[in-house]
């Protein structure tokens, strides 16, 4: 008799450990590829639009009715453009058109775009500001005021950091549940180990008697339930590198952040999706180790 009756791959405990480790790792590669595309997404906005705000002018109600009916002409554009760029802590302005808007609001509106065809849209400039200056918006709005405008700012910096609020209460929901996976992992090695153990509890029995030592059953039965979990993990992960690729390539206009990353952050992300199921292989070989010796310390 020989270590070869011990658990085999067609064995149900190394079977079931098998797909239970690749379906978590899957789990695990595939919110991990979430978070770190909208991290990266967030970040690359934030680089973006840094030291950006967007100020919005509406004529005002008690506005002449002729001014309210026509669209700002370029002598009034350049009026208030010179006005906004001799503003100390801004360093350029530029007017939108009514085309760029519309393109803008496109993202929100999709397919019903239309509805804004005939609406009166207010006037859009998109404004940069100076490195290590506050925007002090009270003189501009007095003066626009005075000229028969409203005028709304919007500041970038302030959409984003309820969004980096966002983010960072998901990567907690996320580093959770891959502890929590990881114990779930650890449990079901635990009982599988202990359910193979039982299955062969005559062989393991006769193998002591003539001869073999705790050590070398301890390792073979780690290495064979180590085997099946990175057989499990190694194709839950070319499922994920699939889902991956394939959200690319189906994604709308192509705009799928990971077609256009730059190569360092592609190489990054196959990384740590490559490593992902080697963590729970080694899960699975600690703890099958010192379970297999407490079942072997009880049994003799």
């Amino acid at each position: 008799m020989t270590l070869a009756a011990l658990p085999h791959s067609s064995d149900a405990p190394l079977l079931f450990i098998q797909w239970a480790v690749g379906g978590i790792v899957y789990a695990a590669s595939v919110m991990f590829v979430g978070v770190f595309i909208a991290s990266h997404i967030v970040s690359h906005w934030q680089n973006q639009l840094e030291g950006h705000v967007t100020m919005q002018l509406i004529t005002k109600q008690g506005a002449k009715q002729e001014q309210q009916k026509k669209d700002a002409t370029e002598q009034d554009k350049q009026r208030i453009l010179q006005l906004v760029r001799g503003t100390p802590a801004i360093a350029q302005a530029v007017w939108l058109e009514e085309e760029e808007v519309i393109r803008l609001l496109q993202p929100w509106l999709g397919s019903n775009i239309d509805i804004v065809q005939g609406i009166s849209l207010p006037a859009v400039i998109d404004v940069t500001l100076k490195a290590q200056h506050a925007l002090d918006p009270q003189p501009l709005r007095q003066t626009l005021s005075d000229w028969g405008y409203t005028l709304l700012i919007e500041e970038h910096n302030r959409w984003f950091s309820d969004n980096f609020a966002f983010l960072g209460r998901l990567k907690l929901f996320v580093a959770t549940m891959m502890l929590l996976l990881t114990a779930v992992a650890a449990l079901v090695v635990f009982f599988m180990v202990r359910v193979g153990v039982a299955l062969h509890r005559e062989t393991i029995d006769i193998l002591c008697l003539v001869g073999a030592r705790d050590a070398y059953i301890r390792k073979t039965l780690t290495r064979r339930f180590s085997f099946a979990a990175f057989r499990g993990g190694a194709f839950a992960s070319i499922l994920a590198a699939l889902t991956l690729v394939g959200l690319g390539a189906l994604h709308e206009h192509g705009l799928f952040w990971f077609q256009h990353a730059p190569t360092t952050e592609k190489q990054l992300l196959w990384g740590m999706m490559l490593i992902i199921p080697f963590i729970f292989v080694g899960v699975v070989a600690l703890v099958t180790t010192l379970t297999t010796q407490r079942v072997l310390t009880r049994m003799l």
